[in-house]
């Protein structure tokens, strides 16, 4: 990994819009977040799991790979806004990556440190440390995730996939201990796509973070991803977002 690899790997921001507002993000997200509202409600629906509420004041985590819808809702009283600060990290500082979708009790003391790491209003190195040092604070504390055996496999041939995008299927399906007719099965069944799809996705959700956090060209973004080509890369992004590259981009500056 190199340096701009490494500053890519975050990314911090705050969101605020008025009135209410719905995001899908039911293909599952690529990264980490540790994020605080400051004003207006949430709701944050998982494909696995109990719903998760939020009001002004609430830390809250969201890990890499969950799959959820979210909705928001302005405060009447703050002339319908709903904000919220959001810090994006793409590694977990901890030997197993098993935290749950959860609001995180937090003290004074760790809501003055998300106070300098908002202040910070950018990536740099008191950014990161800040960072790390907050969740190294709540994560002793923190829910661990308890998954079926099914999201169990699933997660195993996502992250088999991450590791390995130019996999063949015969391999996955060795390393998630069934046939190939089975993995297909398998896939159909509990992700409603194929491993194929599955590989798509992961590229889509990577492409949807530079495309909203960096002002790298779509043809550049299909370059670092592995499309064939740029035509490719927007023809894969239509299917499996329903929007245009370009229009994530807006729709990110929008907010």
């Amino acid at each position: 990994m190199d340096h701009m690899q490494f500053y890519n790997s975050f990314a911090t921001r705050t969101l605020c819009f008025q009135g209410q507002r719905h995001t899908d993000n039911s293909a599952g997200i690529a990264c980490h977040f540790l994020a605080r509202m400051r004003c207006g409600s949430g709701r944050i629906v998982p494909l696995y799991g109990e719903p998760l509420q939020l009001s002004a004041g609430d830390v809250f985590y969201l890990p890499r790979g969950l799959r959820y819808h979210s909705y928001w809702y302005g405060d009447p009283a703050a002339d319908g806004r709903v904000e919220w600060e959001s810090h994006r990290f793409d590694f977990l500082p901890a030997k197993e990556d098993t935290l749950a979708l959860q609001t995180v009790a937090v003290s004074a003391e760790i809501h003055e440190l998300l106070d300098r790491v908002a202040a910070e209003g950018d990536v740099t190195v008191r950014f990161v440390g800040l960072l790390y040092l907050v969740m190294g604070e709540l994560m002793p504390g923190m829910k661990r995730q308890t998954l079926s055996d099914e999201e169990v496999v699933a997660a195993k041939a996502r992250a088999y996939i991450e590791a390995h995008p130019e996999f063949r299927v015969a391999e996955l399906a060795r390393h998630c201990g069934m046939s190939e007719s089975g993995l297909y099965a398998f896939f159909k069944r509990c992700l409603g796509t194929t491993p194929l799809g599955l590989r798509n996705r992961i590229k889509v959700e990577r492409a949807a973070v530079l495309l909203e956090e960096t002002d790298l060209s779509v043809e550049e973004i299909a370059w670092r991803l592995g499309f064939g080509n740029a035509a490719c890369f927007r023809k894969i992004v239509k299917a499996v977002t329903g929007k245009t590259p370009i229009s994530i981009r807006r729709e990110a500056h929008l907010i």
